[in-house]
């Protein structure tokens, strides 16, 4: 009934999106399928669910998702909560822990904490075929690289957390729409949606794929894992294959093994150098802060797209304040092992980075609060723009792509 209501309050160029801010760590956000994405329609189609993709909130604005790519590799991922952009409110539902849940904080931080340790798996193609007749498809081969499909990492990390969601059920044959009968779950998609003005909302949702963690990122550390060199001194030392990108770190950690330094050093560095080609379409500098106000100056919006524009700005500000922070205890916690791991450069470039993206967010929080200051303090002109009209060179919006980093 409370969605009904939330559909009819919706008016002519509006949409519903995730606010940031009232999501919780361990939350489940389900969705239905984008028409191109084959894995999830096929899910949806054989479980006979309204539902096809789960994720799990990690960190404020950020999920965690097992999800196909259009290349057929895919993997565990980052996602921004920013990507949800739905004309229908029933097109999202987000579960969270019931308040009787014992432990329901511990657990739901657990969970995420866990998942984020799976970051760059491999995406579990195999295990999405259990959802169809055997007979289609024969048997399903073993998942030998504990790899996951969507639900199925939802539901094993609050299985390693201590929580079995739907007792009976294995993770690995958990379809998205089965959480909504878990009865350790309620519904909280309604103190979390809400409406938005339609065109900001979808040039401020980052596309699939964009992302330099996907791009980037997931690509080199799933080669480095499949490198026929570093399972060669997997192997010498006896060790099981590693099948996730931090596993491997705590492996050379352990080993100490010049060979799978070198490899997973090169790898840092050419993710490094990925990001710095990114962030060089950014600016942080005074002359970026003259120009936004020279942009803010020079358009028109009425008052209700200022207001609109504004709320945008603060569900971004709400994202990038905690993931400075995050990215903050990670420059410490990588300080620690560098400390710990001297003279492995794969743990000494890593610190580097990390400091590097934490001072390039910090300089991103700073443009984005300028930006809201010019739109408060011009509430009410007929003559105001907004960094968001000006595109860079590939025609998106600047402050779009700040979801993606």
């Amino acid at each position: 009934m409370r969605l009904r209501k939330r559909e009819n309050e919706r008016e002519k160029g509006q949409v519903y999106v995730v606010d940031p801010g009232a999501m919780e760590i361990g939350d489940i956000v389900l969705s239905v399928a984008r028409p191109r994405d084959l894995a999830s329609r096929l899910i949806r189609m054989s479980t006979r669910g309204n539902y096809c993709h789960a994720a799990i909130c990690t960190r404020v604005g950020l999920l965690m998702e097992a999800k196909a790519s259009s290349g057929g590799r895919g993997g565990v991922r980052r996602s921004s909560v920013m990507r949800i952009v739905a004309d229908q409110p029933a097109s999202v539902r987000v579960l969270r822990l019931r308040q009787d849940v014992p432990r329901r904080e511990v657990i739901a931080r657990n969970a995420a904490a866990k998942a984020e340790w799976m970051l760059h798996r491999l995406y579990w193609t195999s295990g999405v075929l259990s959802f169809v007749p055997s007979k289609l498809f024969g048997k399903i081969p073993p998942n030998k690289r504990q790899a996951f499909f969507c639900s199925h990492l939802v539901a094993a990390m609050y299985r390693e957390a201590e929580l079995e969601l739907l007792p009976g059920i294995a993770p690995e044959l958990t379809a998205p729409s089965a959480f909504l009968f878990s009865d350790k779950l309620e519904d909280a998609t309604d103190k979390v949606i809400r409406l938005q003005n339609e065109a900001i909302a979808r040039a401020n949702a980052p596309k699939d794929d964009e992302s330099p963690h996907t791009r980037v990122e997931q690509e080199v550390n799933q080669r480095i894992l499949s490198d026929p060199a570093v399972l060669g001194v997997v192997a010498k030392y006896r060790q099981p294959r590693p099948s996730g990108y931090f596993d491997l770190l705590a492996l050379l950690a352990k080993t100490r093994d010049p060979k799978v330094d070198s490899i997973m050093a090169a790898g840092v560095e050419e993710v490094a150098s990925g990001f710095r080609r990114e962030w060089n379409r950014y600016g942080n500098s005074e002359e970026s802060v003259r120009e936004a106000e020279e942009y803010l100056r020079s358009a028109r919006l009425g008052p209700a797209e200022i207001e609109a524009r504004l709320s945008n700005l603060e569900s971004l500000r709400v994202i990038l304040r905690d993931d400075i922070e995050c990215r903050r205890k990670d420059v410490e916690e990588n300080r620690k092992i560098a400390e710990a791991a001297a003279g492995l450069e794969t743990f000494a470039k890593r610190l580097l980075f990390s400091r590097e993206y934490l001072a390039f967010m910090r300089g991103q929080l700073e443009l984005l609060e300028q930006e809201a200051r010019l739109l408060s303090s011009s509430r009410g002109s007929v003559s105001l723009c907004t960094c968001h009209n000006r595109a860079d060179r590939d025609g998106s919006p600047k402050s779009q792509r700040i979801c993606e980093l």
